[in-house]
């Protein structure tokens, strides 16, 4: 491999170890590829750089090259009397995004499907939402009796319907309830989510549940961080469905008790299903920064947010195709429009 005008010394290792990163998280692949080859070829020995380097590769759906990157820096640590935790954990990850339907494959399935009238399970989903809704709505009425300064812009933003309708449909693996704000979620989960998870519960028992689901709710105890962005998720809740495919890795990721885990954010995003790996809530150096936008499913009946992300303008027409995906999926139950707004707050129009 050819660096020209870059010295291999380990100072220029951590500085296009920490580029690597910073281009990843904005959709910049040929950089960020570019930035973590020189890191590995700096640092041949760090097992954070061969890390960044698959995770990299992973974005780019080069899963075999990912794979041996993998291989490769595990035999340059082994050589150096090295272990490498992290790239042991990887190896079963980067397999099970080889063998997952792509969008566009997912989202043939969902269009080639068109019921003329809902179908049993339509019905059923149907009614466990609506339920989900009038114990959320309950919630909020409740919480505004008892400290009137609530306004209903936060209760918008706060609900939480789109990650159970979605997790319950099957479009995600699981879901992460209270990234940003686990105290103030904590009530939500205790008068909401468990007891709504109890009465499905109940239905499971009775012989009447919904078909090819069974959710479950699970605190996140260790230390889940990603490569690229550093997000963690420790002290989150999870929504998962035991009987999706993925649930395997979803328990590999987030139900572990080992003490702290780097997992690669295409990984994350996989379970969440999200279109971008820009999972922060914030840019890591400045808020308002130009390169990202913000994509939400509102219900323009009752102006609550079902589904809110990042993602960089480069990455505009995949979360356009995503939208288009969970707003059919969703048509049956709630009717959802797209509002996109640059990172600054200015509306972008659609």
């Amino acid at each position: 491999m050819k660096l020209s005008g870059v010295r291999l010394n380990p100072v220029s290792g951590y500085l296009n170890h920490w580029l690597a990163g910073s281009h990843l998280y904005l959709g910049d692949l040929p950089r960020a590829s570019r930035c973590a080859e020189t890191a590995t070829a700096c640092m041949p020995a760090s097992e954070p750089a061969w890390v960044r380097r698959a995770a990299v590769l992973i974005r780019m759906r080069r899963y075999d090259d990912a794979t041996a990157a993998l291989m490769e820096g595990r035999k340059r640590l082994r050589d150096g009397d090295s272990k490498a935790p992290m790239m042991e954990e990887l190896m079963p990850m980067v397999s099970a995004l080889q063998d997952t339907p792509s969008l566009t494959e997912r989202r043939d399935r969902l269009f080639l499907i068109k019921p003329k009238a809902l179908s049993k399970r339509q019905k059923q989903i149907h009614q466990a939402y609506q339920r989900f809704v009038s114990l959320e709505n309950n919630y909020f009425q409740t919480a505004r009796a008892a400290a009137p300064g609530i306004k209903l812009d936060v209760q918008r933003m706060l609900a939480c319907r789109g990650d159970f309708l979605f997790v319950l449909l099957g479009m995600k693996a699981c879901t992460i309830i209270g990234q940003n704000h686990p105290r103030s979620m904590a009530d939500v989960v205790e008068e909401v989510f468990l007891p709504m998870l109890d009465e499905m519960s109940a239905d499971k028992d009775r012989g009447v549940g919904i078909e090819g689901v069974q959710l479950d709710m699970h605190r996140v105890t260790s230390t889940v961080k990603s490569t690229a962005a550093f997000v963690s998720f420790e002290r989150c809740w999870v929504l998962s469905n035991r009987q999706h495919p993925l649930y395997p890795l979803v328990r590999h990721v987030f139900f572990r008790r080992s003490p702290s885990l780097l997992v690669p954010e295409e990984v994350i995003a996989l379970l969440l299903d999200h279109p971008s790996i820009t999972l922060r809530r914030y840019p890591m150096w400045h808020r308002q920064d130009s390169r990202l936008m913000r994509m939400a499913y509102v219900c323009p009946a009752t102006g609550f947010y079902h589904v809110s992300y990042l993602f960089p303008r480069a990455e505009r027409r995949l979360a356009d195709e995503h939208f288009r995906v969970y707003q059919k999926a969703a048509e049956p139950y709630v009717a959802l429009e797209k509002r996109v707004t640059s990172f600054a707050g200015r509306i972008v129009k659609t």
